[in-house]
């Protein structure tokens, strides 16, 4: 099995947990996007404290929700001085991002209606999306 290295040295088990079936699946592929990530992970030309919140912020935005990664970017930024306040502000701004499913989500399923789609529904059914359709 590889073993998941950052300069020479194993990383903590919580970060490696997730990597481990990756790793036995395509062990070359693996190895190339750890690499990936932990060189974007290096902090050149910004503080280490902001590089955390960014980095909990890419964790905890709805398309990642990796709990793993929030939390071990939490402790290292609040080991580095980020208060709770930023912390919570980080939270609340990638917290917004999710909105656009349902405005996305609804325009898609209005014209997807207003298509026909579904076309093996029962005449009823028909009928009660097209009300829906026009009422919109």
């Amino acid at each position: 099995m590889v073993t998941l290295k950052k300069n020479g040295q194993p990383t903590d088990r919580e970060a490696e947990q997730g990597w481990e079936d990756g790793l036995w699946l395509d062990p070359k592929w693996s190895e190339q996007m750890l690499a990936l990530v932990e060189g974007a992970s290096e902090p050149t030309g910004i503080d280490p404290k902001w590089m955390a919140l960014v980095a909990l912020a890419v964790d905890a935005a709805p398309q990642s929700l990796y709990p793993q990664g929030m939390r071990r970017h939490m402790r290292r930024a609040l080991a580095l001085g980020a208060t709770r306040q930023e912390i919570a502000a980080v939270l609340r701004y990638v917290s917004v991002s999710g909105q656009h499913s349902i405005k996305l989500g609804a325009s898609i399923l209005k014209e997807e209606l207003a298509m026909g789609a579904c076309f093996e529904r029962s005449p009823r059914a028909k009928k009660a999306a097209n009300r829906e359709v026009n009422q919109a």
